[in-house]
């Protein structure tokens, strides 16, 4: 197409009240309330509790976001990495322990941290008390389907958690972190 073309499609298009990328998002904002989960849909699994704040669905799979609360000691996930995901993690309440790649942070209410994607993690609570965490994941991809798959399972055992990680495009490199 020349260029004199496409900027008059550009202009044009709007105009006719046809959209150049037809993606449906909402048209106002979205409240969830404290201790409430979008869609009143609460995940849990064993004694981990996960509240949607922000849906995939909300946002073309562009964005997910949860708190995960009664994070437990010794009781986190195995060490694993994301291919197609960056995930922030953002301490409200408790301190937990996490390793990211060969490093070892302490995070404490107020803290943060990045975790890029393919770069290995994995956290668990590093006190009894449990903890509380806002999570940010970019880009949604299936991390809410595979929270609510984890959560129908009865028993996670080694095999079936590794298939459900695999599915979910998760690569599981590890053991789970202990504590303190």
């Amino acid at each position: 197409m020349e260029r004199r073309n496409f900027v008059k499609s550009a202009v044009l298009l709007p105009s006719l009240g046809m959209e150049i990328n037809p993606k449906a998002r909402p048209q106002k904002g979205i409240k969830v309330a404290k201790n409430e989960a979008r869609f009143q849909k609460r995940v849990k699994i064993g004694a981990v509790t996960l509240d949607c704040k922000v849906s995939g669905k909300d946002t073309d799979g562009d964005l997910y976001i949860f708190e995960s609360s009664n994070n437990l000691k010794n009781d986190g996930p195995p060490l694993h990495s994301h291919p197609d995901l960056d995930e922030t993690f953002y301490i409200l309440e408790g301190e937990m322990k996490f390793k990211v790649g060969d490093e070892i942070l302490y995070l404490k209410s107020g803290d943060n941290v990045l975790i890029p994607r393919n770069v290995p993690h994995c956290f668990t609570s590093n006190t009894t008390q449990p903890a509380k965490m806002l999570v940010i994941v970019q880009s949604a991809t299936t991390m809410e389907a595979f929270f609510e798959e984890l959560s129908k399972v009865e028993k996670i055992t080694p095999e079936i958690g590794a298939k459900i990680y695999q599915k979910h495009n998760m690569v599981l490199l590890g053991s789970p972190l202990m504590a303190d």
